[in-house]
């Protein structure tokens, strides 16, 4: 089963979903989704990963990173 796959599989949307990863499976999200700052949140990272974003969305207004979907 690959990362997407496994993370659609995952129902709980709480802070502890991503104990269901293994270490693997993390630093493959990690690399993934390197486009984001550092601090993001694991759950950003799973919604940027399954909505198939490939980078940082821009303001079209004031050119400023979205990071809240």
């Amino acid at each position: 089963m690959t990362l997407i796959e496994k993370l659609k599989n995952i129902k709980s949307n709480n802070q502890y979903w991503f104990y269901e990863l293994t270490k693997e499976e993390l630093k493959e999200l990690y690399l993934l989704t390197s486009y984001l700052p550092e601090d993001s949140t694991m759950t950003l990272r799973k919604i940027y990963l399954l909505n198939g974003f490939t980078g940082i969305q821009l303001c079209p207004v004031c050119g400023k990173p979205i990071l809240k979907i």
